[in-house]
């Protein structure tokens, strides 16, 4: 479960001059255009139709304010997804302005 973030034409254009540099570096990614977001919840492929619904509700009642939180840090992050669900490790970090 995500949750959009406006105004974020920074980032965008960080992502951007990041898709650039791997591309030139002939590094694979992903591709799919950059939407960004923050993840709020993972849900289980177990999760009903009665769940979903209920989830949906809940989202319906979230209000995005007060999310003016500055970017900190960036973390280049593993996912594996496996029978226990995803596992993921952190790669590589590094604040920002420092």
């Amino acid at each position: 479960i995500w949750m959009g973030v406006a105004g974020a034409e920074a980032l965008v254009r960080s992502v951007r001059a990041l898709d650039r540099l791997l591309d030139r570096s002939s590094v694979a990614f992903d591709r799919k255009p950059y939407r960004p977001h923050v993840t709020l919840a993972y849900l289980r492929k177990q999760a009903t139709p009665s769940d979903r619904k209920q989830i949906g509700s809940v989202m319906g009642t979230i209000s995005s304010q007060g999310f003016d939180t500055p970017l900190r840090a960036v973390a280049l992050i593993s996912s594996v997804t496996g029978k226990g669900g995803s596992h993921f490790t952190t790669l590589w970090s590094r604040e920002l302005g420092r």
